[in-house]
């Protein structure tokens, strides 16, 4: 149950935390801050994805050396790559003070999820809740708390660097196994140091191409908060907030069962095995996105009018959610394809689709923002995905890799557009 406390964090925030912060922020502020966190939380696990991948995967390998070698790659990397880039953001701090925040939050937070994904592969379980809590609810608070003190973004992001990066250091030595201290004694510092940077070179190498499809999925499903902020301003940014976060809870659920039946299934040693493995559980997990997205629609229309200041437009932003709905099976279809090119090798291959879906989402948010409004961002959001499906199904099949796109999940996919068809015409 630790485990999902992303989408208890999630939930903490759409409830409470932003609606308090907007009965006292004006909604231009609300949303600098918004695109600011938005940032932050496109480029932290951009920095850190391959490392996080490498880490979470290797730390739950059946074999006690692999284990240990996560562990080491997860030690050598907080101390060679973020910890001295910190320092840099530091130094700039006083002279950029925008930058030097900006770089300091999206550090911070890189480092924070190296740790997680440590703990995720693990099986940390209480040290990865503590994690997840303070990075996506008691950070995001600590932020908003200094933004209705001080009226200051660069505070409110200093505030936000601050408490998200603490646990990640204070749980940093439940990571150290007995096993890495007593080969520090036993060799020495000067060969350990050599064998962490090797292995941490390796962790490196082995996560390049799973860079492309990590960096571009972010940026389809986070970058078009910034694109409503630079196309409608920050006040309709700060307004899509809500929508993103109704949006975002059933994707992030979603997101959560995902990793642990995909985990169950990447212990399978046979091709055939797998397959069935991932299209049994894909299937009970595009029928769940069903069910979690029309909870989504359903809040839209009775919880958003008691949630948000009577100033603010209520319709426009449901129907920014009911324009959501369909991306979260849209995502979860995707995300089966890209288990099965990673597993055949051919993580390129899902690459291809998640950048031709991102441009779509880019071209959507302007050329629709004029007539939509805020439903231009839910839009793109789910034209980008479908697109990102749709043309991986297509590469996938020309490089004769197997697909995981049964008639349940085509069910399962045409339900949830029904859903938000219909939440749109209840708005």
């Amino acid at each position: 149950m630790l485990y999902c406390t992303g989408a208890v964090s999630l939930g903490l925030n759409t409830l409470f935390l932003w609606p308090v912060l907007a009965r006292h922020v004006a909604p231009d502020l609300l949303g600098q801050l918004a695109t600011h966190l938005t940032v932050v939380g496109l480029l932290s696990p951009a920095a850190a994805a391959g490392l996080h991948v490498y880490v979470q995967r290797h730390a739950a390998h059946p074999d006690p050396r692999v284990r240990h070698q996560a562990e080491r790659v997860a030690e050598v990397s907080m101390r060679t790559v973020i910890g001295p880039a910190v320092g840099l953001a530091l130094v700039l701090l006083p002279f950029w003070p925008t930058v030097g925040s900006a770089i300091l939050a999206v550090l911070c937070a890189a480092a924070g999820l190296v740790v997680v994904g440590l703990m995720r592969g693990l099986d940390r379980a209480r040290s990865f809740a503590v994690l997840t809590l303070s990075g996506q609810t008691v950070a995001p608070a600590a932020a908003a708390l200094a933004l209705a003190r001080t009226g200051s973004v660069n505070t409110a992001m200093l505030a936000y660097a601050a408490v998200v990066v603490l646990p990640a250091v204070a749980v940093r030595r439940d990571a150290a196994s007995p096993a890495t201290r007593a080969d520090r004694v036993a060799t020495g510092r000067a060969a350990t140091r050599r064998d962490d940077r090797s292995m941490l070179a390796q962790a490196l190498r082995f996560s390049v191409p799973l860079l492309p499809h990590l960096v571009l999925i972010l940026g389809l499903v986070q970058g078009v908060r910034v694109l409503v902020a630079l196309t409608q301003g920050y006040s309709a940014a700060g307004y899509f907030q809500f929508a993103a976060m109704l949006g975002g809870f059933p994707i992030t659920a979603v997101l959560i069962l995902h990793g642990h039946w995909s985990t169950c299934a990447l212990r399978c040693q046979d091709d055939e095995a797998f397959y069935r493995e991932t299209l049994r559980y894909g299937q009970r997990l595009a029928w769940t996105s069903v069910a979690l997205a029309a909870i989504a629609g359903v809040s839209a229309l009775q919880l958003l009018p008691i949630l948000l200041p009577s100033s603010y437009p209520v319709r426009p932003i449901a129907l920014a959610v009911a324009a959501l709905v369909p991306a979260v099976t849209l995502k979860c279809v995707g995300d089966l394809q890209t288990e099965m090119a990673l597993r055949s090798g051919k993580g390129g291959s899902v690459s291809i689709g998640t950048g031709i879906g991102a441009c779509v989402a880019v071209a959507v948010v302007p050329l629709a923002g004029g007539s939509l409004g805020l439903a231009a961002g839910g839009l793109a959001v789910s034209a980008g995905l479908s697109t990102r499906a749709l043309v991986s199904v297509v590469h996938l099949r020309r490089d004769g890799i197997r697909i995981v796109l049964s008639t349940p999940l085509r069910a399962s996919v045409a339900a949830c557009v029904l859903v938000g068809v219909a939440v749109a015409i209840m708005v």
